[in-house]
C-alpha cells in the first residue's frame, strides 16, 4: 500500500512544478512499488521506509514550507516591478525578470537579489558604473541589447561569478569593454553583434577562457581578429563574423582552433581565401561564405574531414 498525501495550491499565475506536474503536491511513501490501481495521480515520489506515514508527512510539510515562503516571495517580486512595467516569470530555481522598452535611464538599485536571468533591453541606459550588478550575485543571464551604452565601467560587472551569457548587441559600441569583461570569466556565449567595433586587440577577450559562442556579425571589422581569438583557441565552439567588412582571409588568420565547429562569414566583401587559411580548424563541422565575392571554391577544404556543409 502506498502512503499518499495531496495538497491543491493556487500558483495564482506562478508556474511551480514540486514532484508533479499541474499544480498538486503528492507525496507517497512505499514499501512497495504501488500497483497501477494505486497511481492515481499522474507523477509521484516513491520512498522505500520503515515508517512511511511519518516521513511522508515530514516530507510533506518540508515542501509545503519551502514553496508558501517561495510564492509569497516570488508574488511581492512580481508585483512590484509589474507595476514599473516589468515582467517576471520562471519557476522555484529560475526567476527571470524582464523590463524591456520601459523606459529606465540606469541600472535600478533595487533589483531582486534572488533573479537568474534579467532583461534590461531596448531602454535608455547610456552607461554602466562600477558594481552595476552587485545585488544580483545569482544571475547567469544579462541582456542589455538595443541600449546606446557610450562607456561601462572596468568594475561594472564585478560580482557576477555566476554569469554565463551576456548580450550587448545593438549598444553603439567602438570598443570591446575588455576591462570589464575580464570580471566574469565563466561567461559561455557574448554577444556583441550590431555594432560599430572596427578590431579587437589581444586583451579585449583574453580572460574568457570558458566562452564558447562569439558574436560579432554586423559590426566593422576589416579583418580577422586573430590575437583575440588566440586566447579562445581551446573554447570556441560557434563564430559569427558575418556582415562585416572582411576582403580576404589570409594564412595565419586563424589559429589552431580545435574545438570551432561553426564558421560564419556570410555577407562580406571576401574575394580571396589563401591556401591553408583555414586548415586549423580541423573540428569546422559548418563554414557559411554566402554572399561573397569569391569566384572559385576556396583550397584547401579537403584538409576539413569534419565539415558537413558549406
Amino acid at each position: 500500500m502506498a502512503y499518499c498525501a495531496t495538497k491543491n495550491i493556487s500558483t495564482q499565475g506562478l508556474s511551480v512544478l514540486v514532484f508533479v506536474l499541474h499544480i498538486s503536491l503528492v507525496y507517497c511513501v512505499s514499501t512497495s512499488l504501488p500497483s497501477v490501481d494505486d497511481v492515481v495521480i499522474r507523477e509521484s515520489v516513491v520512498i522505500p521506509s520503515t515508517n512511511s506515514e511519518q516521513e511522508a508527512k515530514e516530507l510533506y510539510d518540508q515542501a509545503l514550507k519551502q514553496y508558501g515562503s517561495y510564492g509569497a516571495f516570488a508574488r511581492n517580486i512580481c508585483s512590484t516591478w509589474e507595476n514599473r512595467g516589468c515582467q517576471c516569470s520562471g519557476g522555484v530555481e529560475e526567476l527571470a525578470l524582464s523590463c524591456r522598452g520601459v523606459g529606465f535611464e540606469e541600472i535600478p538599485l533595487d533589483l531582486p537579489s534572488d533573479i537568474v536571468k534579467l532583461d534590461l533591453g531596448d531602454n535608455n541606459i547610456t552607461y554602466l558604473p562600477s558594481k552595476s550588478f552587485d545585488t544580483v550575485p545569482h544571475l547567469e543571464e544579462l541582456v542589455l541589447s538595443d541600449n546606446t551604452i557610450s562607456k561601462i565601467d572596468s568594475e561594472a560587472f564585478i560580482g557576477l561569478h555566476k554569469l554565463k551569457r551576456l548580450s550587448l548587441h545593438n549598444c553603439g559600441l567602438t570598443v570591446v569593454p575588455g576591462e570589464a569583461l575580464k570580471r566574469i570569466r565563466g561567461l559561455t556565449t557574448l554577444q556583441l553583434n550590431g555594432n560599430a567595433i572596427m578590431e579587437l586587440d589581444g586583451f579585449a577577450l583574453k580572460h574568457l577562457k570558458s566562452l564558447r559562442t562569439l558574436r560579432l556579425e554586423g559590426n566593422m571589422l576589416q579583418k580577422i581578429p586573430t590575437e583575440a581569438l588566440i586566447g579562445l583557441a581551446s573554447s570556441l565552439e560557434a563564430l559569427n563574423l558575418g556582415s562585416n567588412h572582411l576582403f580576404s582571409i589570409n594564412e595565419g588568420d586563424f589559429p589552431l582552433m580545435e574545438n570551432l565547429h561553426y564558421l560564419l562569414l556570410k555577407r562580406n566583401r571576401i574575394s580571396n581565401i589563401a591556401t591553408g587559411s583555414i586548415g586549423n580548424l580541423t573540428k569546422l563541422k559548418v563554414l557559411d561564405l554566402d554572399d561573397n565575392l569569391l569566384s572559385a571554391m576556396p583550397t584547401g577544404l579537403e584538409q576539413l574531414t569534419n565539415l558537413q556543409e558549406l
